[in-house]
């Protein structure tokens, strides 16, 4: 269930690379000579992962009863780069997100809008999507 977010990813990437004005700052980081080169690299996994989650669902059909299991996965993975993880990284903003709208948040309703909100806006309209273009 990651469709909206690596879809935000490409258009990020291929925005900056086509000089069109700037829609996400998701793959910023691939321009910025700060970031290894070796990380960057690796980082283009992005672009077939894309393709993947859509080629995927349309070969093999997609299975809508797989969504709660998306977002229990979403959920732990959210919770494990909160333990294993530093604030100053802010690894998928699990210490803070990137406008003050959530400056005033403790950690606890930080996390609870990650696990609400993040399903909603971030899976829900993905797994609509592929439900709704490849569940037959």
């Amino acid at each position: 269930m990651v469709l909206v977010p690596e879809t935000l990813w490409s258009v990020s990437l291929f925005g900056k690379l086509l000089h069109v004005p700037r829609v996400t700052g998701l793959a910023d980081y691939m321009f910025d000579n700060e970031t290894p080169l070796w990380l960057r690299a690796v980082s283009l996994f992005h672009v077939p992962l894309l393709a993947m989650l859509v080629w995927g669902p349309w070969r093999l059909d997609y299975d809508p009863g797989v969504f709660p299991w998306a977002v229990l996965t979403a959920r732990i993975v959210v919770v494990l780069t909160r333990l294993l993880t530093k604030p100053d990284r802010n690894v998928s903003h699990v210490y803070r997100f990137p406008f003050a709208a959530g400056a005033n948040l403790t950690p606890l309703q930080h996390m609870l809008v990650l696990m609400i909100v993040g399903p909603l806006v971030l899976q829900l309209p993905g797994h609509l999507l592929l439900w709704w273009l490849f569940g037959h």
